[in-house]
């Protein structure tokens, strides 16, 4: 699977807190499952942060994969066909997309403008009953909106 950067601000958040969220929970119970990061994802991530290497400790404990070639051209697939349609995606949530096609694994993310995308399968991490338990906090003085369903 592959973890949008939405559900990493969350799982950071989560981890500040000292609070077992939807984020935590759910990487909880997929314990076996292999987990990628993509360098698109750092980036947003480490934008936000105080210092990057807070945004390297939280993606450390995952499998970091880079763009190359075949994943920009997978990308470029899902840009082609959704452009095609009308419902084009942000440019880094194509850069997600087109890694996780391109991996073969589902993206893990609450965005629903990923199931847009055809054969990316999307994992939900929080229902519409879920609530927040703690407060959001604000990062290096940026304010991330979660998108909530």
């Amino acid at each position: 699977m592959l973890l949008d950067t939405q559900f990493l601000i969350e799982l950071e958040r989560e981890l500040d807190a000292g609070v077992a969220g939807p984020a935590r929970r759910f990487l909880g119970s997929r314990r076996s499952a292999p987990v990628l990061v993509s360098t698109v994802s750092i980036g947003e991530l480490a934008a936000g942060m105080n210092t990057h290497e807070a945004a390297r400790r939280l993606v450390s404990r995952f499998r970091r994969v880079n763009l190359f070639t075949e994943v920009a051209l997978a990308a470029a697939a899902v840009d082609r066909h959704l452009i095609g349609v009308g419902m084009r995606l942000g440019e880094n949530d194509t850069w997600l997309a087109g890694t996780a096609r391109y991996y073969g694994v589902p993206i893990v993310s609450n965005d629903t403008d990923f199931d847009r995308v055809p054969a990316l399968r999307r994992s939900r991490y929080r229902h519409n009953s879920q609530l927040l338990t703690f407060q959001p906090t604000v990062l290096s003085g940026i304010n991330f909106e979660l998108s909530l369903p």
